[in-house]
This record gives C-alpha cells, structure tokens and sequence, in this order.
C-alpha cells in the first residue's frame, strides 16, 4: 500500500493521540492502591525489566497493541527504542522492509507519581498523594533505514505530548502534537480531544527573563549512576546563576516531577488570542536524549529550540549518544541570555 507523506503523518499524529488518551483513561480509571506494584516489563533493560511499576507495563502494553495495529495499517515495521547505546529495541510487526519508523515512547511521564516512593506496604500505606500530573509522549520518525545508533533526536517528526489528568478548568494546554507538512515547515498544535479540532501553539515572545519563569530540571544531575564528577557542583552555580532574578535569573523557578506536565503547563499557550505562557526557557543537566524525542519538534514547532549548553543544536545528536546538558527557550533572545548566564560555570 502506498501512502503519501500526508496520509502517513496524519496516521501517526492519531496513532499517537488515541493511544495517550487510551492509556490516561485506563489508569485514571484504576484505583490508585491496584496501580501500586511491579509486572516484567518488554521495554525496559535488566532488573528494571523484572520489577517494572505496574502502571508503567500497563501503559506500555496499550502502546504496543496500539502500534501494532498502526504497523497492520502501513504495511510496515515499527521498531520501539528501547535502549539505544547498546542498540535495544522491541520491533512491532512482521513486515520485512527495510524502512521502518522509529517509536520513541514514554508510556507513562511521572511513574512516582501514579506507584508513590517510600511505601509502607507491610502496613497498608501508600505515599501517592500528590498533585497528580503526569503525561504520555509518543514520537516517530519517518521510514529512514538507519540504525538505531544513527538516529538523531531531529529525525523524530512527529511527536505527540498530553498531560494524562488535567485540571476541570483550562489553564494551559492540555496535549501538545507536532508534524511536518509537505512543504517541510513544522508546526505545534494542542488537540481538543472532545471535537477533535486542532489549534495552533506558540511560545513566549518575551525577550526579558527576569519577567518570565524558567523550568530548572537538575534532577539527574544528583543521579549516582549517570551523573559525572562535577556534575552536582554544574547544578549549584547553574542555579545560583538563574534563579537570581536581581542578577540576570528569570523571575522565578520551577519544576515539576513529571516533564510532560511541566512543558504544557509553562511553555505553551494558543496562537490565536492575546495569552502567552509565563515561562520562557527549561534547563536540564544530565539529560537523557530519549528525553528531547518528544519535545525537540514541539518546541520547534511552536517557534523555540532546544540547543546544548555550546548552542549546538540538539537536533543533529544521535539518542545513542552520553548525557549532555540542553536549553529549551522560547525565542533566540532568551536562548542568548542563558547561554550567556552559563558560561564559566
């Protein structure tokens, strides 16, 4: 069968959606204490896979039948990222191609906060209260016949993001989908799930940081697995640095366990009105690059760029690739700023 680049795209932007909206309506409907627990896990690595959250696998089963089908429907193979420096993948469909599309997919965007951390389950306690965002991201490639390990982050397309238990009343959007037209030009939309309408999204045009908020993501820099000497020392003055709103920092800070949310919440707003988001930049040290996938074309498409600490930008790095440390900003004016604010550290 063959399909023009529309037709494809347009595939994989639904195939996305229904699968995120699948997904938060399975766990929100599942009663908090029955998410708690671990299941074996096909897309995770070694003793994570054993002793995977069990809301983690049930998210990650729904993908699987989800792209499975989508893989029935292209007549061609889908191959998930598992773990991309030691090559891992999970391939979904038969077909022998040898074109596929490249899945990146975070099933479940803020685990801790559906399974809770510290559980006392011997009494019967789970500490799980919490605010209760969390997301899904799911983002694919076009067919390409590279392999895993020369994937880039900017091969990814198309990327879907929604915030899996939004608040009543609209504050932000709630979902996030990114896609290329024929033309090559990308763009951002957030998905009104009930009529099934797209809108445009932007980001900040605000060039002066000290009036906007910025999302300081240090949380892998204190990982004892990953993070490398000096690392830790990197997210102090890094923070010092951006949080001084009298010396060149933003206005203030912020964070959010669950990425996903954090994004939509702060970085976004529609195009067609006089609203803007407050926040203007997200900064992570020790990033995981399957981390970007997702939001590297949201974020171009709504008119900002992701870029390391050097200002390269992270659309040419391989998702095989180390640890780096990103700058996610909402215009070159404030991309300039950090990067400036950073240099030295």
């Amino acid at each position: 069968m063959t399909q023009s680049y529309e037709q494809l795209t347009r595939k994989l932007v639904d195939t996305g959606l229904r699968l995120s909206y699948d997904i938060a309506d399975t766990i929100n409907s599942t009663p908090r204490t029955e998410r708690v627990g671990s299941m074996e896990s096909k897309l995770k690595v070694g003793v994570e896979a054993q002793w995977a959250k069990k809301s983690d696998v049930m998210a990650e089963n729904i993908a699987i039948r989800y792209l499975r089908n989508l893989s029935e429907q292209i007549e061609r193979k889908i191959i998930m990222v598992v773990d991309p420096r030691s090559g891992r993948t999970f391939e979904v469909g038969n077909y022998t191609r040898n074109d596929p599309i490249y899945c990146e997919n975070d099933s479940i965007d803020g685990t801790k906060i559906l399974d809770g951390f510290g559980n006392d389950q011997e009494r019967g306690i789970y500490r799980l209260g919490s605010n209760g965002h969390y997301g899904t991201a799911t983002a694919f490639t076009m067919p390409t016949k590279k392999d895993v390990k020369d994937v880039a982050v900017g091969d990814f397309e198309v990327s879907v993001m929604i915030e899996a238990n939004p608040t009543v009343h609209r504050t932000h959007p709630t979902s996030a989908a990114a896609w290329r037209d024929e033309a090559g030009d990308i763009g951002t939309y957030e998905n009104n799930r009930k009529y099934g309408d797209f809108y445009k999204l932007r980001m900040s045009s605000q060039t002066n940081f000290s009036k906007s908020v910025a999302i300081l993501d240090f949380f892998s820099a204190f990982d004892e697995t990953s993070a490398v000497e000096g690392m830790k020392e990197l997210a102090w003055n890094a923070y010092k640095r951006l949080s001084d709103r009298n010396g060149g920092g933003a206005f203030d800070v912020c964070r959010s366990y669950a990425l996903t949310s954090d994004l939509l919440a702060e970085l976004f707003e529609r195009a067609d009105g006089n609203i803007e988001p407050r926040g203007t930049a997200r900064v992570s040290i020790n990033e995981h690059l399957g981390n970007l996938v997702p939001m590297y074309p949201i974020i171009r498409g709504a008119g900002g760029s992701i870029v390391d600490f050097e200002g390269n930008d992270a659309g040419g790095k391989k998702i095989s690739e180390k640890r780096q440390n990103f700058v996610a900003s909402s215009n070159d004016a404030i991309k300039n700023h950090i990067l400036g604010q950073l240099r030295g550290i």
